[in-house]
């Protein structure tokens, strides 16, 4: 009698650590997005400069765009990048429609999606289901590369997935080597589309909730989330000029401006090109050198919107 006991007592132990675990294995991962809001805070250096480019932080936004795949029906998340004008505290967009992504919290895995290249490929970005030993293919200027978990870890009860992949960026005097880091409920910390920069991320903020902070001090004076509030993420002349990186062309977009004027100047103040925009809204810039400049836009009544512009 005894042992039938034990013995139904250890089939019960069994059958309650299998459920146990198969509830956990079915517990959804956090996601990346916030229900309103989601700002991810960024230093960047140009990639093929020796030395780097210094270039500073960017911010990207989750805006309240969504992007329908026609062809696969997917939906996907839309982020603008920009950067915060140290006079007015506003959100300057350089980058309209930056980022797509889609996620699963389900499995933990993030997608991204070029439509500029493609809309059928998307490319997986993030997949927190890895554990150590496991490779993932992380899309870099260079091209893809293979990178290997080396450690996962927990912190706040959010997962780490650490890789042996890292990328150095240069701030100010110091070079920085930041690893390639999985962040359950954040994102990457180098990124994604690091088709022109090196991006290592400073801090992040979901829902007014701050959900990230780089322990390196170089970067203690780059974050600057704290000095937003909702009405800095404006753009009163609704003017974007993008694509940021530029190579030969620029495109303005100004649903609510006829008659245009484009002026672009070089570091030192110098204006470089001039266009008046009345029926086009493309600009040539393949005259320009690679280099940082600033473009100025200015309306019939006067109004102006400033913004810094990459030339590859």
């Amino acid at each position: 009698m005894k042992n039938q006991l034990l013995k139904l007592f250890l089939i019960f132990i069994c059958i309650f650590l299998n459920a146990n675990s198969n509830a956990q294995n079915t517990n959804n991962y956090e996601s990346i997005f916030g229900n309103n809001e989601t700002y991810w805070n960024y230093y960047i250096n140009q990639f093929g400069d020796d030395p780097p480019q210094l270039v500073g932080d960017i911010i990207f936004i989750l805006s309240d765009e969504l992007y329908t795949n026609t062809t696969t029906g997917e939906t996907y998340r839309v982020f603008d990048g920009g950067y915060v004008d140290e006079d007015s505290n506003e959100f300057i967009i350089v980058a309209p429609e930056f980022y797509y992504l889609r996620e699963d919290t389900g499995t933990g895995k993030v997608w991204l999606l070029q439509p500029q290249f493609s809309e059928d490929e998307e490319i997986l970005v993030i997949d927190m289901n890895l554990e150590v030993g496991d490779d993932f293919d992380f899309l870099t200027a260079e091209g893809t590369q293979t990178t290997t978990v080396t450690n996962v870890y927990y912190q706040n009860n959010l997962k780490h997935i650490v890789f042996d992949y890292s990328e150095d960026i240069e701030v100010g005097d110091e070079i920085i080597s930041q690893d390639l880091v999985f962040i359950e409920g954040v994102g990457s910390s180098l990124g994604y589309l690091n088709y022109a920069f090196r991006k290592h991320l400073v801090c992040s903020e979901k829902d007014g909730i701050p959900t990230f902070e780089n322990d390196e001090t170089a970067f203690d004076s780059f974050c600057v989330l704290s000095m937003l509030n909702s009405t800095s993420f404006e753009n009163s002349l609704n003017i974007y000029v993008y694509p940021n990186p530029a190579k030969n062309k620029l495109f303005i977009k100004s649903p609510n401006q006829n008659n245009l004027n484009l002026e672009i100047f070089n570091l030192e103040g110098k204006s470089v090109a001039q266009h008046q925009l009345k029926n086009t809204r493309k600009v040539n810039i393949s005259n320009l050198n690679s280099g940082i400049y600033l473009v100025k836009v200015k309306t019939e009544n006067g109004a102006t919107f400033t913004q810094k512009l990459i030339v590859k």
